[in-house]
């Protein structure tokens, strides 16, 4: 009898997004048939087993020995195999089916992981059937997971309580509203009219999601169906992670789609550093100059070594950007993970939190890109700011994870040849919008580069935060775990 091999793929781009199949069938190591199809809206892991699901379908006449079913979803293959349990509720009857189709399949089957490496046509079909789905202009490709959208007994719309105000009322309703004409998802975003308590608790018994953050004990217990809350930024220091703690039935996420922009702003800052951008600037207005005629030289970044403090997604952004430039990277994370290993063809080095002291000591510019909780708050203090001599540093996490006394004072000494700081210990608010960002007098020192808390402010990243939110809401909506997951024990 022949051999039979199957290789599927199923992609998203971007997931969840609109879904891609590719399957290629061998029959005695030559393509018997290939097939790419668009089957409708979803998520990678949906779209892994539409395409285990259509591949087996081709296999009911097949009589061969043996099958060998190859896909490069670990998870999938482990679920198929046994070796995971299928929580996930729209994953289940799709499992279901795999494993009823499978038993009407002659010969014996075995289900396999490979790397995406061995499987590039399975692959490439799946990514041309969601760029023809994509490029059709009428639409007509068929959605197969219409059936599979939340659907609760009364038919009532799962409510979108939105109260961030990142940006305006109208940006929110217009950008989502856009989003969802693909989607076509059961969804119903509020916005409410005022900003006094009674107008915002009388929403939250009924919000399924909630985006930006106004929870007190008494409104937590009123949110009896709330499934998410979506911060739409990174930070998520103003949390009251206590209220969170016992409720595992929600997630809390946040967002890191302007990593770009965060690390590009870096970049800006620690160049303005080297070359010394804002004094030749303001003194060249006047008509004094620097540089040949006074025999001052500006820094090269090339061969220089760059510290990073928080190798997560801001901090890996700025790694890449110091490896392009010729940097050696030296950076901590506080737990490093089997996929971090990779990271390390670009890392000079890579530690964990005991050893910050030995990368400030390595570095020449110090960027610190870590969140704000109770372990990094004034993780920079005076010890560590004595090992900065005649170094630099750039600070765009939280103002109090450096210790704000003892970086005035070591710039003012020259001790720290120089800072960038975005993030800061005072800001503006209603009753005083225009404020000093600090109590200490950095506005008047020149060896530092002052900035209002804008590095991830940029008109492309406040579009990719927005999308990436409403990424989360779909995975809510189709029963599946949000990305960005913030842990309330460890506060990021």
């Amino acid at each position: 009898m022949s051999k039979i091999l199957m290789r599927v793929d199923g992609s998203c781009y971007p997931n969840p997004g609109n879904m891609g199949i590719g399957i290629v069938i061998y029959k005695d190591n030559e393509i018997i048939k290939k097939i790419s199809e668009a089957p409708g809206y979803g998520t990678n892991n949906i779209a892994e087993y539409k395409a285990l699901l259509r591949g087996l379908e081709e296999l009911k006449e097949t009589k061969a020995e043996k099958i060998e079913v190859y896909c490069d979803s670990q998870l999938v293959i482990k679920q198929i195999n046994g070796k995971y349990k299928v929580k996930n509720k729209n994953i289940i009857p799709l499992f279901k089916q795999v494993k009823e189709v499978s038993q009407k399949i002659p010969g014996k089957i075995l289900f396999l992981w490979d790397s995406r490496d061995n499987n590039k046509i399975a692959d490439g079909l799946a990514k041309e059937a969601v760029l023809k789905e994509k490029s059709d202009k009428e639409g007509d490709v068929a959605r197969g997971l219409k059936e599979k959208k939340k659907k609760s007994e009364d038919g009532q719309k799962m409510k979108i309580l939105i109260l961030s105000k990142m940006v305006k009322p109208k940006v929110w309703i217009k950008t989502f509203t856009d989003l969802n004409q693909k989607a076509k998802l059961n969804l119903e975003f509020i916005i409410p009219e005022g900003e006094s308590k009674g107008d915002i608790k009388k929403y939250i018994p009924e919000a399924e999601v909630v985006i930006g953050e106004l929870f007190n004990k008494e409104n937590f217990k009123r949110a009896k169906k709330l499934k998410l809350i979506q911060i739409p930024f990174a930070g998520v220091d103003k949390l009251d992670f206590e209220l969170y703690k016992n409720r595992q039935d929600i997630y809390i996420c946040n967002i890191h789609a302007n990593r770009h922009a965060v690390a590009e702003h870096i970049f800006a800052l620690l160049l303005a550093l080297a070359k010394n951008i804002v004094v030749n600037d303001n003194d060249l207005r006047s008509g004094l100059w620097h540089g040949f005629s006074t025999k001052e030289t500006t820094l090269q970044l090339h061969g220089r070594n760059l510290g990073v403090i928080g190798l997560g997604a801001i901090g890996w952004e700025i790694a890449k950007i110091g490896y392009a430039l010729g940097m050696k990277i030296f950076a901590t994370k506080r737990q490093i993970d089997e996929k971090d290993l990779e990271k390390k063809k670009k890392l000079k080095f890579l530690g964990e939190n005991k050893d910050l002291r030995k990368v400030i000591k390595k570095a020449d510019f110090i960027v610190i890109s870590v969140p704000l909780t109770k372990e990094t708050r004034g993780l920079i203090g005076e010890k560590e700011l004595k090992l900065m001599k005649g170094k630099y540093l750039i600070n765009i996490s939280r103002g109090a994870v450096v210790d704000e006394e003892a970086l005035y004072k070591s710039l003012k000494e020259h001790s720290l040849a120089g800072a960038a700081i975005d993030t800061w210990y005072q800001y503006p608010d209603k009753e005083n919008k225009k404020i000093l960002p600090s109590r200490y007098n950095f506005h008047k020192l020149g060896n530092i580069v002052m900035s209002p808390h804008t590095a991830g402010y940029t008109d492309k990243a406040l579009d990719e935060n927005i999308k990436d939110v409403f990424d989360n809401i779909a995975k809510i909506y189709y029963g599946e775990e949000p990305e960005n997951q913030v842990n309330p024990e460890l506060e990021y």
